[in-house]
């Protein structure tokens, strides 16, 4: 809770102007229940999310001077470094644009509520909200949840259950190797960068999108 880890930035050039921005990223975070929510302790010691308003998400708007992409970096940067108070949200916003155009949009949220996939859903939602077609949402999590509590609860539950764990009876969990030992201090010791060639990218999405999963599963 004390360090920006966790936090996931994602963004994009925004077309029209700051109030038409504005208009589109509000929609987006209207939609979804998760983008606009708390995470409060319970007695148990849980967390429970909370659904707030959509105007208790911060959006920051800031006129950007001299070297615009400069000036949208220095913004950006202190917006990713801060670190979340989860009992009051677990995201902000930052628009950038030059005279009420020219707009940069980057959004940052606790990865407690946001991965690689959601990235793509909020993008393609926020597309659709520029162009007038987004469709205000009709589920939330809660909906999710009561769907498992509907497999769990169905007659053949404990036929599948029984299922995996014979196959999985014995199965040992592996152990990841390691290059260097570790420390209990956070870093990026384990940071591999490694440029693949553009036909191999065009490959592997090719293949995460017929499997319905994404290039970080």
């Amino acid at each position: 809770p004390d360090q920006a880890s966790y936090n996931v930035p994602f963004g994009w050039r925004l077309p029209g102007s700051i109030t038409e921005a504005l208009t589109a990223v509000r929609a987006v975070l209207a939609r979804h229940e998760l983008l606009h929510s708390a995470y409060r302790p319970t007695a148990a010691g849980d967390l429970q999310r909370v659904v707030r308003s959509v105007d208790d998400v911060p959006v920051e708007q800031v006129a950007l001077a001299g070297d615009p992409d400069e000036a949208f970096r220095v913004a950006a940067r202190e917006c990713v470094d801060r670190v979340f108070d989860l009992e009051q949200g677990a995201g902000r916003v930052l628009l950038g644009h030059v005279h009420s155009a020219d707009v940069r949009v980057l959004l940052v949220y606790h990865h407690i509520c946001v991965d690689a996939w959601s990235v793509r859903v909020i993008h393609d939602d926020l597309e659709r909200a520029l162009a007038g077609s987004l469709v205000p949402g009709r589920s939330g999590y809660h909906e999710f949840v009561q769907w498992e509590h509907d497999v769990r609860a169905a007659a053949d539950h404990p036929r599948h259950l029984a299922f995996w764990r014979t196959l999985l009876d014995g199965a040992q969990p592996t152990v990841p190797p390691v290059d260097r030992d570790g420390t209990a201090e956070p870093g990026t010791v384990g940071l591999l960068r490694q440029l693949l060639p553009a036909d191999v990218t065009d490959r592997l999405r090719e293949v995460v999108r017929a499997e319905g999963v994404t290039l970080y599963t």
